[in-house]
Parts: C-alpha cells; structure tokens; sequence
C-alpha cells in the first residue's frame, strides 16, 4: 500500500508501508514530532524524580550560583556559564557580559538557547548522588536601554551579592551604559531531583 506522507507530514514523500520499513518510519515521525514541537515533547524518565511545581523550579534557578547555557551556530553547538540574576516576576534570565566575543557571535547569529541550573550536593555514604536541575528553553536579546540595565543588575547583585546596596552604590551611569547585559526570555523549564535530600549534606 502506498501511502502519501507529503499530505501528511510535507516532507516524507511516497513510502511503501511494508514490516521492514515500519521501524524506519517510527524514527521519522519521532524526528518530526522534536521539529515541530520542541523538546516540550520530551518528557523526564523518572516521573518520581520529576519537579513539577513552577515556584520549586523557580527557586532553583534563584539558588544556583551560575547557569549554563547551550547555543549553536551553523551546527557548532558551544556550552557557556553565566552569573547570573533570575526575574520570577518576568520569568526571565538576566546576565551581563564582555561587549565582544564567542559568545555573543553565537547568540546574535542564533538567539535560541538551552540553559541549566544546578544544585549539587554531592554523593551520600551510600553512593547516591544528590542533585536538584532545572532545564530551560528561551531567547536572548540584548538590553541597550538604561533603565533596564539598572534593573537587570539590581536583580542579579541581589541574587549574588551578601551586600547588595554597598555594590549598587559603586555603580556610575556613565559605566552602565558601556557594559553589555543580555536577557533570556524563558519559554519552557523542566526540573527533576533527586528524591530524599538527606541531612548530612549541606547547601550546594
């Protein structure tokens, strides 16, 4: 039987569904279902293990004390690691940055991103590795407007600073306007974790 799959899927062409080819055709659909709707088509293995309260995924992203994130350019993907601040408010990223390089070349080709965050706390006597790790999917854009220059660092000096208010206080507007600082717009999160955080371990 000849089935057209361009109708279908408008890529796959004429396909002669016979048994030797019905495994093949599992794998393009998968293919398809990943173009089409992302990695929120994915779900995390191990349900028991899997965060699903938004607050708890947000809280990780506020805890950690860097994220990394995944961008790709012309099919090189480069992994990279940001301070960072985390906006609950907006439900975005903010970071700052030097105003040239890798990085930046990637992001302004490509502004797609995939980020981590992660709480590590370590392996317990009995060879269980503790962790808590929020994945998420976004778009970057750069902040060239002053005002949320200043609000972008206020949230991320609060998230990493022990003396906020003395750090803000240094800040000159002058230095501001000629430092580089980005956004990601979060669109999706995952989280999963470890279950049981036992007591001998401490903060990561």
């Amino acid at each position: 039987m000849l089935v057209d799959f361009h109708c279908i899927f408008g890529c796959w062409g004429l396909v002669l569904l016979e048994d030797r080819v019905v495994e093949v055709l599992s794998v393009k659909v998968n293919i398809f279902w990943l173009l089409l709707f992302g990695m929120s088509s994915f779900h995390v293995r191990r349900r028991d293990r899997e965060i699903i309260d938004h607050l708890e995924m947000c809280q990780v992203l506020k805890a950690a004390k860097y994220v990394t994130i995944a961008i790709c350019l012309n099919n090189e993907p480069y992994l990279v690691s940001l301070s960072h601040g985390y906006d609950e408010a907006k439900n975005c990223i903010y970071f700052h940055c030097a105003s040239e390089g890798k990085k930046l070349v990637y992001m302004q080709a490509n502004p797609m991103v995939w980020g981590q965050a992660l709480l590590d706390y370590g392996v317990t006597n009995d060879c269980d590795y503790v962790y808590t790790s929020v994945h998420f999917s976004g778009k970057w854009f750069l902040i060239t407007d002053l005002e949320e220059k200043l609000y972008a660092l206020k949230i991320i000096v609060y998230q990493s600073s022990k003396m906020p208010e003395e750090k803000l206080a240094k800040v000159k507007p002058e230095k501001l306007a000629q430092t580089t600082m980005g956004r990601i717009d979060i669109t999706g999160m995952s989280g999963k974790k470890h279950p049981v955080l036992p007591k001998t371990l401490g903060n990561p």
